[in-house]
């Protein structure tokens, strides 16, 4: 199987059309599947656990496939790609087994045909060592992107749990940020009777993306932001008590001109969006005046690719002084007038 791998990674279209038609003959043959976890297992190759494990998770990703396979062999299945998972040490073929597992949770999770999934996840959670938490967290973000309905109404109590443990000042970087992005994986299927346990977390996520941003992990802290919009778009009753930090965080954000103009754009743009979506809440606690008051000076200063004699060159649309000039707009179609000149007449 190994070989037939290889050849399927060849840079060679002879080798690849071969290793086609050698890899479908393989699958026809009974114990296959098994054979190929084998490979993830035992390969010296991190190219090939990885690309091994794609191949079977588009091979698995039809019900019907996975159906066919023996109750015998899907159980030494299950029980590889675990071991596997917890002996890998490439990151790259540690999250495509985990989307490998994913899959085949997506059949056997609905009917309980795999407790002992939790009982992994939870022991790579609880290990001591940094790397495996986050790891147990990449997998519990692949797990609620494939079958986040069934972990929301089997294992909701158990996710949250890791999720608020993962989020905590003690905890590494790495950690907190594959929470705020498993916590974003679950949030679409978060309702109104899900609230009184998610909604706590918001606030422990807030403080992670400032450790992300202080700690100079810019890239993390843009994606973890993705919590935010998600949460706008599905449930916006999640983050009411928490729109004060939020805006707070955005704003911190927005005026710092040392930091990624991608992290300063996505705080701006958030900002407008709940200007948009909770203007009441807006007005309520006065956030008007400090929105204003920094959004209005990262509008008069114009980028290094805004800031040019040719007319020609087109300005650069996202931009900080861009989007800030967007949700200034926002803020004057939405808010009363008297309010959003206060606001402006406040200095």
């Amino acid at each position: 199987m190994e070989a037939i791998l290889t050849k399927l990674m060849m840079p060679d279209n002879e080798a690849i059309q071969q290793g086609t038609a050698e890899l479908k003959e393989a699958f026809k043959q009974p114990g296959a599947i098994p054979a190929f976890c084998e490979v993830l297992a035992t390969s010296e190759s991190p190219q090939i656990r990885q690309f091994g494990s794609l191949l079977l998770r588009k091979k698995l990703a039809k019900k019907k496939t996975w159906a066919n396979v023996s109750l015998q062999d899907r159980a030494a299945i299950k029980n590889v790609i675990g071991t596997t998972l917890m002996n890998e040490t490439s990151v790259v073929a540690q999250h495509g087994v985990c989307q490998l597992i994913s899959v085949i949770a997506k059949w056997e999770l609905p009917t309980n045909s795999w407790p002992e999934l939790l009982v992994f996840l939870k022991q790579c959670f609880e290990n001591p060592d940094p790397q495996k938490k986050a790891l147990a967290m990449y997998l519990s973000t692949t797990l609620c992107e494939t079958c986040g309905d069934t972990i929301k109404d089997r294992y909701y109590k158990d996710f949250i749990h890791m999720f608020k443990k993962s989020l905590g000042a003690d905890q590494d970087v790495k950690v907190r940020y594959r929470a705020v992005v498993a916590m974003t994986s679950l949030a679409p299927h978060i309702g109104s009777p899900e609230l009184p346990l998610f909604q706590p977390l918001v606030g422990g996520a807030i403080e992670a993306i400032k450790f992300m941003v202080s700690s100079g992990n810019m890239d993390e802290a843009t994606e973890a932001m993705d919590l935010f919009d998600e949460l706008f778009e599905s449930e916006v009753a999640i983050v009411v008590p928490h729109i004060k930090p939020i805006i707070e965080l955005c704003l911190a954000i927005a005026a710092e001109k040392s930091l990624d103009d991608g992290l300063r754009v996505k705080a701006i743009t958030f900002i407008g969006s709940l200007v948009r979506l909770k203007k009441k809440a807006i007005v309520k606690h006065k956030l008007y005046i400090p929105i204003i008051n920094t959004i209005f000076p990262v509008m008069c200063v114009l980028s290094d690719e805004e800031d040019s004699d040719d007319e020609d060159d087109p300005i650069e649309q996202n931009s900080p002084s861009v989007s800030a000039a967007q949700t200034l707009d926002l803020m004057a179609i939405n808010l009363p007038p008297e309010k959003f000149m206060q606001g402006g007449c406040s200095k």
